[in-house]
Order: C-alpha cells, then sequence, then structure tokens
C-alpha cells in the first residue's frame, strides 16, 4: 500500500488450558433407550468451573419409524484478545422413517444461550443395492429474529469395494450488506467518513457444485490407506460475502467466499488388533 496508507500487522501467541472429565451412561428397555452424560472442566486460566450435560430418548415405535427426544447444555472454548465462553443450549426432536429403496427425516431444533436459533430440517434419501445414494435436504430456522435457508443436493456412488464417488450442490442465502452513497472529509483527521448508507440487500444466494473420489486399499493385514480427490466449486462461482471501499468510499472491491480449489492426499491408518 501507499506510504500515506499504511498496513499494520500484529502477531500474538494465546493459550488456554482446559482439564476435562466425561461421564456417560445408556440404559435400554425394550424398544426404548435413555442416555445421560455429562462433562466437567477446569479453566486454570481464569479459574472457572464449567460443566455441561444432555438427555436423550430413543423409541422404536416399529420397524420403520423411530422418534429421538434430546436436551443438552453445551460450551465451546474460543481463543481471543481475552479468553471467551460460549455457552448454549440445545433441544430437538427427530423423526426417521425407513422403507425398502428410501428413507425420511425429520428434525426440529432450536438453541438458546449466547444466540438464539430455532428451525426445522427435511431429507429425503434414496437408495439402490447399497451402491448408490440420493439425499435432498432443506433446512428453514430463524436466527436472531432473522429467516434462513439452507439446501443441500448430495449424490454417492460406489462402483467397485474400496470406491466412492461423489457430487454435492448447496446453496443458501447470501449476506446483507449496505452500500454507502457519500463520504465526507474531515481535514482534522485526514480520513473520509461514509455517509448516506442505503437500505440493507442481500447478496445473491451462495451456490457450490463439488466433486470428490477417494479408494481405501489394503497393504498388510495392519495397515490400509485411502488416497483421495476433491474439487470444491468446480464452476468457480463467484460468492460475494462482503464488499470493501477504498479510503474515499468513491469505489469499492467485492470480497468472495472460497472460489474453486483443489484437495488431494493420502492417509495410512494402522491397525492394532
Amino acid at each position: 500500500m501507499a506510504p500515506e496508507h499504511p498496513s499494520t500487522a500484529i502477531d500474538s501467541k494465546e493459550q488456554l488450558q482446559s482439564h476435562e472429565y466425561y461421564l456417560y451412561g445408556r440404559k435400554k428397555w425394550g424398544e426404548h433407550a435413555f442416555g445421560s452424560g455429562m462433562r466437567i472442566a477446569y479453566i486454570p486460566n481464569s479459574r472457572q468451573q464449567l460443566w455441561s450435560y444432555q438427555f436423550n430418548y430413543l423409541w422404536k415405535i416399529n420397524k420403520s419409524l423411530q422418534l429421538k427426544l434430546g436436551h443438552g447444555k453445551y460450551y465451546q472454548t474460543r481463543i481471543d484478545t481475552d479468553p471467551q465462553i460460549i455457552e448454549q443450549a440445545q433441544s430437538s426432536i427427530d423423526l426417521d422413517f425407513k422403507q425398502k429403496g428410501w428413507a425420511l427425516h425429520q428434525s426440529f431444533f432450536r438453541n438458546h444461550g449466547d444466540s438464539s436459533i430455532a428451525g426445522s430440517e427435511s431429507r429425503l434419501s434414496f437408495f439402490c443395492k447399497q451402491k448408490f445414494q440420493l439425499d435432498q435436504s432443506a433446512s428453514f430456522y430463524n436466527q436472531n429474529s432473522n429467516w434462513e435457508w439452507f439446501a443441500r443436493t448430495f449424490l454417492k456412488y460406489i462402483p467397485y469395494p474400496g470406491w466412492n464417488l461423489n457430487a454435492s450442490f448447496q446453496a443458501f442465502r447470501g449476506n446483507t450488506f449496505q452500500l454507502v452513497n457519500g463520504a465526507q472529509f474531515i481535514s482534522s483527521l485526514d480520513v473520509f467518513a461514509p455517509q448516506e448508507q442505503s437500505s440493507p440487500n442481500f447478496f445473491n444466494p451462495y451456490t457450490n457444485f463439488s466433486l470428490g473420489a477417494s479408494k481405501l486399499f489394503q497393504l498388510s493385514s495392519k495397515l490400509n490407506g485411502l488416497v483421495f480427490i476433491n474439487v470444491a466449486n468446480v464452476f468457480d462461482f463467484k460468492n460475494e460475502n462482503s464488499i470493501s471501499y477504498i479510503y474515499d468510499y468513491s469505489s469499492y472491491n467485492s470480497n468472495y467466499l472460497t472460489r474453486r480449489s483443489l484437495y488431494a492426499g493420502i492417509i495410512f491408518n494402522i491397525v492394532n488388533d
């Protein structure tokens, strides 16, 4: 950048220690199953003691239909300028219906705590001879008084044992943004200040089509591997996520989410009987 518009770099190292303990139990009575768990943590830096819990219930109504209920309180530690503790409570109801060749999943959920989310997810799946699977899902939820949506299609094909070919398409509502219609120069600070912002608008919906392939292979009785390749955003959709104005707000540049990306690698697994 030009000398009159310098940049500043900040390099910091933050650590957050946590000592955690877990306890979980499950009991089954006929077609009913109950489970509960607890997680306790101690943060030495802040001398905080945290705990979370979960309860769940499963009822197999018949061979095709089952009902799941769940409730829990969870926490997450995040390292920032100051360590943060994010706490959230979650409740859910899930219905699963399965027939030969297809299945339907319906979920209702509610999260409340540091942020509030409530909504539902529907997923329809088709199967064919354990070689072909097609999933279509859609979610609608209200987050902090704003309605959001998310849709995903996933296709998996297993042509031969150990092979896995997949394709996916996903879309969700774009972020909100406001345009600056004018700016005023403040001579005492030698900067431009934005003025007359437009009403909030939405970027175009985010879209992404991806492809992937993997092959599982056996090297010995105790060693196997997985080689994979994935291409994300195959068609290189330009999904605007935000905009950045130049110093005098006369024009702006678009910032995009991940463009076309290629991932490839190999994983080795050692199996000890």
